[in-house]
């Protein structure tokens, strides 16, 4: 699996990247696929233009973020209260199944988030036996190797 931001990428870099690597599929985890400050990342647009290369577009909302605490919440030690509420959704029914659709998509296949910034990305390393190589900065190397 890989793991990309699209940050304010053009389009076309963005897609470069998958063409170098293969890969067939974007999984999207973002709980709302748009972006005002980059449109080309919209969900619609974005799954159009990949189409066009014969790569599919599949949008996991139950993946993503933007969660709030729960109450009662267990994960005290996230003082951002983002991450303790996203820490607290990854304990659902729901989370788990959206793992599962990931699991079954059973492709090579990136996992779309917004930053290039790998310490701003969590999500993919929480998949269980999966190597996770997740393209940051730049120039788009692939900049670390997450095994879980």
């Amino acid at each position: 699996m890989y793991a990309i931001g699209h940050s304010a990428r053009p389009l076309d870099k963005f897609i470069e990247i998958f063409l170098a690597h293969n890969i067939t599929l974007l999984a999207d985890i973002h709980t709302v696929p748009r972006s005002r400050h980059n449109p080309q990342f919209n969900r619609e647009s974005l799954k159009i233009e990949l189409l066009k290369i014969e790569i599919k577009y599949r949008h996991l909302k139950a993946l993503g973020g933007l969660r709030h605490p729960s109450k009662g919440s267990i994960n005290v030690g996230w003082e951002n209260a983002s991450f303790r509420g996203f820490a607290d959704y990854m304990q659902t029914t729901e989370f788990a199944e959206g793992i599962e659709e990931l699991i079954a998509l059973s492709e090579r296949f990136n996992s779309q988030v917004a930053s290039d910034l790998l310490a701003r990305c969590t999500d993919p390393v929480h998949l269980g036996a999966f190597t996770t190589a997740v393209f940051f900065g730049r120039d788009d190397r692939i900049g670390a190797f997450v095994t879980t």
